[in-house]
């Protein structure tokens, strides 16, 4: 079976970075498992008020990063979780050629206070 575009980004960023992921799918239930009860409660809250498909992938992408930067406790760890899954969500977004969804990540991202 072939690689997707998100396993080839996430393969890619760990190799670059040299830092391993866990194992939290980006789908909507590992997410939601992976993320602690307040974040769970504001997740699904949002998810609730989602609009066009564009912003679930955004959305998606957002909560993700933060389950696999919340999955260890260290400030260290963190930051170097969060470097490789900026990196895995960049890549993957790379690889639409859209430079729009970047911006909006960005934006997002910052409005929900993402430790970036």
């Amino acid at each position: 079976m072939a690689d997707s575009v998100w396993e080839r980004a996430v393969r890619e960023a760990e190799e670059q970075l040299g830092r391993v992921l866990p194992g939290i799918a980006r789908t909507v239930g590992a997410v939601n498992n992976a993320l602690g009860a307040e974040r769970r409660a504001a997740f699904q809250r949002e998810l609730s008020g989602l609009g066009d498909g564009g912003t679930f992938e955004v959305l998606l992408d957002a909560w993700w990063t933060q389950a696999v930067v919340d999955s260890v406790s260290d400030a260290e760890s963190r930051e170097a979780l969060l470097e490789v899954a900026d990196l895995a969500v960049s890549l993957r977004i790379a690889s639409r050629h859209d430079p729009v969804a970047q911006a909006e990540i960005d934006v997002l991202m910052n409005a929900w206070g993402v430790d970036r």
